[in-house]
C-alpha cells in the first residue's frame, strides 16, 4: 500500500526515497525486539545505528538477536523513555519508528526532541496508527463496521478468547483499554496535527486499516491461509476499505510519514 509494490515494504521504500549518500547514522525509536534496526544494519549506506526502547528486557532480546545475526558491530542499544528523556547521540541522518509514537503522551516534547536529534538534512520516517485515541470510534464508523460484520458468515465471527460469536464490529472498550494499557493510543488522534506544527512534513502516505483493523481484531484467526474462500473474503474486505477511504467515507487510520526539522 505504501510503495505500490507487494514486494516492497515501507522501510525499503522510504529509505529508497530519503536515505541519501553513504556513512549514514540512524536512530530507531521504540525498537522492541529489534527487527527494524537489523533491517537497517543490512543496508551498506548505514554503518552506525542506535536503537532505544523503554523496556530493558526487549533491549536485551534485540541485542542477543543482533549478535546471532552478526549485526551487533553496527548497532548500539540504550534504554530511553520517549516521553521525557533526551535522545542519545546524534545528530542523525535518519530517525525511524514503527508503531511507537501512539504510545507517547508528551507528543509536543517528543517531536521537539526528535527535531533536535536530526542533522540539518536529516529525515524522520515513521509508520503508525493515527486514528481515534484508544480506538474510540464515533457512531458513523461503528455503523459501517457493524454492517460488514453482519455480512460475514458466523464461522468467521467466532471469538476464541470467550468462545462466543462477535455481534459488534468494534469490540474494543476505550475505558477498559485505558485501565489495561494506559499508553495505548493515548493521543493517537493528535499525532499528525502536532507533527505538522513542530516539523516540516515531506510526505504522508495513508495505508488504511480504518475498516480492517477494528473488524478483524480477534477474528482474523478464523481465516485460513491458503483457503480459497477465506482469502476471497479478505480480498473483498480490502477492496471495500480502499473504496471507503478513496471516497472519503472513512479516513485512513494508519500512515507512513516523512518529516524534517524546520
Amino acid at each position: 500500500m505504501v510503495s505500490g509494490d507487494p514486494r516492497c515494504d515501507w522501510v525499503t521504500w522510504m529509505l529508497h526515497r530519503y536515505a541519501v549518500g553513504m556513512g549514514l547514522k540512524a536512530l530507531v525509536l521504540g525498537c522492541g525486539e529489534g527487527w527494524l534496526e537489523r533491517a537497517l544494519a543490512r543496508d551498506a549506506r548505514i554503518p552506525e545505528i542506535v536503537a532505544v526502547d523503554f523496556s530493558k528486557e526487549m533491549l536485551a532480546r534485540a541485542a542477543r538477536q543482533a549478535e546471532r545475526e552478526g549485526l551487533d558491530g553496527k548497532i548500539r542499544y540504550a534504554a530511553v523513555d520517549l516521553d521525557r528523556e533526551i535522545l542519545p547521540g546524534g545528530p542523525y541522518d535518519l530517525i525511524l519508528a514503527h508503531d511507537a509514537i501512539h504510545h507517547v503522551r508528551d507528543l509536543e516534547g517528543f517531536f521537539d526532541r526528535v527535531a533536535s536529534a536530526l542533522a540539518t538534512t536529516g529525515v524522520f520516517l515513521f509508520c503508525d496508527y493515527v486514528g481515534p485515541r484508544r480506538f474510540d470510534y464515533a457512531a458513523p464508523r461503528r455503523a459501517v463496521v457493524d454492517e460488514f460484520l453482519r455480512a460475514l458468515p458466523e464461522k468467521y465471527r467466532h471469538l476464541a478468547r470467550t468462545g462466543g460469536i462477535a455481534t459488534q464490529g468494534v469490540r474494543t472498550d476505550p475505558g477498559e483499554l485505558a485501565r489495561q494499557d494506559p499508553s495505548e493510543a493515548v493521543r493517537s488522534d493528535e499525532i499528525l496535527s502536532l507533527l505538522r506544527a513542530k516539523m516540516k512534513v515531506l510526505e504522508e502516505i495513508p495505508y488504511g486499516g480504518s475498516l480492517l483493523s477494528p473488524l478483524l481484531y480477534e477474528i482474523i484467526g478464523n481465516f485460513e491461509e491458503g483457503n480459497e474462500a477465506d482469502e476471497a473474503i479478505l480480498k473483498q474486505l480490502c477492496a471495500a476499505e480502499k473504496v471507503l477511504i478513496q471516497t472519503g467515507a472513512l479516513p485512513s487510520d494508519y500512515m507512513v510519514v516523512a518529516a524534517k526539522k524546520r
